[in-house]
């Protein structure tokens, strides 16, 4: 037995590690990075977005002039 909190050496560690051979759970972590791969591109294109119309704004607005 160990103390609490000492890791047991005798199992290896990809199998310690929480679903390290679960394909299931391999599979929810590269369905999540590409959820996140395309809210940052959304992110972004919404930010570029405004920007553009930021900038037609003033350029309107200094064009009146």
């Amino acid at each position: 037995m160990y103390p609490a909190g000492q890791p047991d050496l005798s199992v290896p560690s990809a199998r310690r590690r929480k679903g390290g051979g679960d394909a299931e759970a391999k599979r929810r972590r590269r369905v999540a990075s590409y959820k996140s791969y395309t809210v940052e591109s959304k992110v972004k294109a919404s930010i570029i977005s405004s920007f553009r119309w930021i900038k037609d704004k003033c350029s309107a607005l200094v064009g009146r002039y």
